[in-house]
């Protein structure tokens, strides 16, 4: 005999499971109401319904209470309409974000011990041609050395360029433009130095870029966004 809908749920009985029944009153409007500005946050905030009550309501007191810094970087290339590195592309490319990381220890330290000065100059644009997967053990000594970086006559007026930095509520975006000057380069790697002198200076953060052949006169424009936010 075949058993009809209304038989299954006169013997199973019918059950209806309301969505997120167990959070608390107070702790459902603390994880409505909080509105993360970063990725970081956005993800807690997704596995908040995956804990136990206790657990979810100690995690929001305890980001809701930390200050978190957030990075990528944005790459425009800019190639002229004769230059050998075109290869028939387009003269302007944007790439989009091509990173997302890394901040590196040296750069934290750098940023904590910049609280007590009035002279912290993160705001310098570095390019080198190697193309090492980034990590938080990077310095300018290791990653920005001489062998790395690009030659100083290939920056405009043999300095990195200088970003500017029209910071708003919780991002500082550093907006640095670098034309090549006088010989190509294969760019690999882009870093925020406190320096504007060739293989000087701290690190704060280091992106690998994906490769960028620049010939002289291309150029890059890239927009590095540190985000801060006490979520």
């Amino acid at each position: 005999m075949v058993a009809t809908a209304q038989n299954l749920k006169q013997s199973m009985g019918l059950h209806i499971v309301r969505k997120d029944v167990w959070i608390p009153d107070e702790l459902k409007f603390r994880m409505t109401s909080w509105q993360p500005k970063t990725l970081l946050g956005a993800a807690i905030k997704d596995a908040l319904h995956f804990l136990p009550a206790e657990q979810a309501g100690e995690l929001i007191r305890r980001v809701t209470s930390c200050v978190v810094l957030e990075s990528s970087l944005a790459w425009v290339v800019r190639y002229l309409s004769d230059s050998p590195a075109r290869h028939g592309g387009p003269c302007y490319q944007d790439r989009g974000i091509v990173s997302r990381r890394v901040v590196t220890t040296e750069g934290v330290t750098a940023l904590c011990v910049a609280w007590g000065s009035a002279a912290f100059n993160m705001i310098y644009m570095g390019l080198t041609t190697v193309a090492t997967a980034a990590a938080n053990t990077d310095t300018a000594a290791n990653r920005f050395d001489a062998a790395s970086e690009i030659a100083a006559a290939n920056y405009t007026g043999s300095v990195r360029p200088t970003c500017t930095t029209p910071q708003s509520t919780n991002t500082i975006p550093m907006v640095g433009v670098h034309t090549q000057a006088t010989a190509g380069n294969t760019i690999e790697s882009h870093g925020i130095l406190d320096s504007a002198t060739r293989a000087a200076g701290l690190l704060w953060d280091r992106h690998v870029t994906g490769t960028t052949v620049l010939a002289v006169g291309d150029g890059i424009t890239a927009t590095y966004t540190l985000t801060a936010s006490s979520e």
